[in-house]
């Protein structure tokens, strides 16, 4: 196959997953590659082209600009973990208990388990979470409240 004669159809291929100047790029990478093989189908052309995508992206992401890069001495996860239980122990027995079991069960689960309706369940989780988040310290970690 001469790899030339398609190569609109590379091209296609290429802009799927890249912009126009990037798609361009990997095809002429995939010529350079793939030159000197003689015997060349369809899908290993496929294939090329989708790895030098992926070995650009690898490339890409090695790259940091540290203008970008804050520094900050992070929190011991000991730190976090001692306030997360902390915050825990403060909050009412009923949304504790719907929170941590929900990591183990779905809200369905939930409610046939406690016989509580699954709005209900739903919404004490989500009071749970906002008690969590609304902590100074555990904000960084998991975001902020809704409604905050």
């Amino acid at each position: 196959m001469i790899l030339t004669e398609h190569h609109d159809k590379w091209l296609n291929y290429a802009r799927k997953f890249a912009d126009d100047d990037l798609a361009q790029d990997i095809v002429q990478d995939m010529y350079i590659r793939l030159i000197k093989k003689k015997d060349v189908n369809c899908s290993y052309v496929y294939l090329t082209i989708k790895s030098i995508y992926l070995n650009h992206k690898k490339k890409e992401q090695k790259y940091v600009q540290l203008n970008d890069v804050d520094i900050q001495v992070e929190r011991q996860p000991y730190e976090i973990k001692e306030e997360l239980q902390k915050v825990l122990n403060d909050m009412p027995f009923s949304l504790k208990e719907c929170l941590l079991e929900n990591q183990q069960y779905s809200l369905r689960k939930l409610q046939d388990r406690y016989n509580i309706n699954y709005g209900t369940i739903r919404n004490m989780i989500i009071k749970a979470k906002n008690i969590i988040k609304s902590n100074e310290t555990l904000n960084e970690y998991y975001g902020t409240p809704k409604g905050k």
